[in-house]
C-alpha cells in the first residue's frame, strides 16, 4: 500500500469557513491547516463539491447539524487521496464522499482538502468521473434512492405518473431527471412557474405550483391520482400527496422543507394501501449504494443531464449562501474547488 511518507500539519489551504459570534454567523472563504482538522485515516485534495441543501442550513446555524464554530460546510467532496492510513486506499485513488456525515461531525469538502474517516470514503463509480459524481452529490443520490426504494415496492411507468414536490431543488430536479430516463409521467410541483419550460425540457409532462396543491379539499381523501410522489417539502405537502395516491402507491419522504409535521387520516391506508417510504441516504447499505450508483451511471448514458447544472468556483460559495433565500435556483451546483 502506497502512503504519503509526511503529513504536513501546517498546510494551508483554502476552505470556506462558517464564524460564530454570539448570534451572528458568517460565512466567508479563508484558510486554514491539515492539523486544525479532525483527524482521519484518509486526507484527500479536494476537486469538485456540490451545494445541497443541508448546506444552507449549517450556514444558518441549525444546531441539530453543527454546535462548533468555527466550521466548514459541504457535504459532498470528490478528489484524490493524498495520504492514507487504510489498506482500502492508496494515494492517487479517485473518491468520493457522499451522503455521510461530511460537513456536519467533520469539516466539509467546500474547502481544497479534507481528512476524513475511511468508512465515508468511496471509490469513484465505474463510468463516472470526479465531476460527475458530484453533479448528483447527496442530492441526487438521494433522489435515485428514492426512485429505487419506488421501484422495489411495485413502481412501474405503466403504473401511473409520479408527482415531484420541490422539483426545481437538487433532489427534485434530479428526481425529475432520473424518472425521465425511464420513462416515467411526471408531474412537477413548484413554487412559481418561473422555470416552467425548464421542467419541461427535463421531461416533465404537467407542471403544478404549490398554490394549486394547497388548494385542494380538505377531504381525508382525494380522487386517485399518482402512482408514487416523491415528496422534498412535507407538512400539507405530504398530506395532499398521500390522498391521492392510486391503490397501493406509495409517497417516498425525502424532505421537510415546510414543515416535519403533518395532518393525514388513516383512510389513504385502509382503503387504498397507501405506503410511505422514508428515505435516509446516510443509511443506505454498501450492496445498495452500488445499486444506487449503477442507476445513476446509466441515466447520465443514456440521457443529458448538463441543462440541469450550473458551476461555480469556491470563491463564489459565500454568495451563494447568502443569497439562498432570495435568488431562485433551478438544479443542482457544482463547486469546483480545484478551479
Amino acid at each position: 500500500m502506497a502512503k504519503a511518507t509526511v503529513l504536513d500539519l501546517n498546510l494551508t489551504f483554502r476552505a470556506v469557513t462558517v464564524t460564530k459570534d454570539g448570534d451572528r454567523l458568517e460565512v466567508s472563504l479563508g484558510t486554514r491547516t491539515i492539523g486544525s482538522l479532525k483527524p482521519g485515516e484518509v486526507v484527500v485534495k479536494v476537486q469538485y463539491s456540490s451545494l445541497n441543501y443541508k448546506d444552507i442550513l449549517v450556514c444558518q446555524g441549525n444546531p441539530g447539524l453543527v454546535r462548533r464554530y468555527p466550521h466548514t460546510p459541504g457535504i459532498d467532496a470528490a478528489g484524490i487521496v493524498v495520504h492514507s492510513l487504510s489498506s482500502e486506499f492508496t494515494v492517487g485513488d479517485e473518491v468520493m464522499v457522499v451522503a455521510h456525515p461530511l460537513g456536519v461531525s467533520v469539516q466539509g469538502g467546500f474547502a481544497e482538502y479534507v481528512q476524513i474517516e475511511a468508512a465515508m470514503v468511496e471509490k469513484l463509480p465505474i463510468g463516472l468521473s470526479l465531476r460527475d459524481v458530484m453533479v448528483f452529490g447527496t442530492a441526487g443520490f438521494t433522489a435515485a434512492l428514492a426512485v429505487q426504494k419506488l421501484e422495489e415496492f411495485g413502481l412501474t411507468p405503466t403504473k401511473g405518473p409520479v408527482m415531484v414536490s420541490g422539483a426545481t431543488g437538487g433532489v427534485g430536479s434530479m428526481a425529475v431527471f432520473l424518472l425521465a430516463c425511464c420513462g416515467y409521467d411526471i408531474y412537477a410541483v413548484t413554487r412559481t412557474r418561473m422555470y416552467e419550460k425548464a421542467l419541461r425540457d427535463a421531461g416533465c409532462a404537467e407542471v403544478i405550483t404549490m398554490s394549486e396543491i394547497y388548494k385542494l379539499s380538505d377531504f381525508p381523501i382525494l380522487k386517485p391520482k399518482y402512482a408514487a410522489v416523491i415528496d422534498n417539502v412535507g407538512g400539507a405537502f405530504f398530506a395532499a400527496g398521500v390522498r391521492q395516491l392510486l391503490e397501493h402507491g406509495s409517497l417516498a419522504a425525502i424532505g421537510m422543507v415546510a414543515s416535519d409535521h403533518f395532518n393525514v387520516s388513516v383512510l389513504p391506508f385502509i382503503l387504498r394501501g397507501a405506503n410511505i417510504l422514508g428515505v435516509n441516504a446516510e443509511a443506505s447499505s454498501a450492496t445498495m449504494r452500488q445499486a444506487v450508483w449503477q442507476r445513476i451511471s446509466r441515466s447520465m448514458m443514456e440521457r443529458r443531464v448538463g441543462p440541469l447544472v450550473t458551476e461555480a468556483a469556491l470563491c463564489d460559495v459565500p454568495e451563494l449562501i447568502r443569497d439562498f433565500e432570495t435568488t431562485s435556483r433551478f438544479g443542482r451546483t457544482v463547486i469546483n474547488v480545484a478551479g
